[in-house]
């Protein structure tokens, strides 16, 4: 599995990923999101503290910069999960969006975005061990929301 942390600093802003990259590893390890909120800085959840990447403001074009690597550029192909409020990128990595909704009866889209939360993936050994035992099966598709 590539690494969940490399996977999700590289959707950073050029500024914001160097920050990132500057963390110490034991910060890296406990790293679970980078945020990006307009017109407040740059942050980093490491374990339950809010870290700042950068004391600057967070610009749209940033925002924008994230969804493009996100989208690979073709929001159009992303539209349906952009109407849920998340992406899913390459390694396993998923952008939380918050922004003002076009709606018609449904979203339709976004005029605005003003966040964006990159999740770093990780993976959990052994997590559905006690389960797995119980069902005694050797193929298992477990589904689950996150920290579940």
């Amino acid at each position: 599995m590539p690494d969940g942390f490399q996977s999700a600093i590289r959707l950073l802003p050029p500024e914001e990923r160097g920050a990132a990259e500057r963390l110490s590893a034991p910060e890296r390890e406990r790293t679970e999101e980078f945020r990006l909120r307009f017109g407040r800085p740059s942050a980093a959840l490491v374990g339950e503290r809010e870290q700042p990447l950068s004391d600057r403001p967070v610009t749209e074009t940033e925002l924008r910069y994230v969804l493009d690597a996100a989208t690979q550029s073709s929001y159009h192909a992303a539209a349906d999960e952009l109407r849920r409020g998340f992406l899913s990128a390459r390694g396993g990595v998923r952008v939380g969006i918050c922004g003002t909704a076009v709606t018609e009866g449904r979203i339709r889209s976004f005029r605005e975005f003003s966040s964006v939360a990159i999740r770093v993936p990780r993976q959990i050994r052994g997590a559905g061990a006690e389960v797995i035992s119980r069902l005694g099966a050797e193929n298992t598709l477990i589904l689950s929301p996150p920290g579940a």
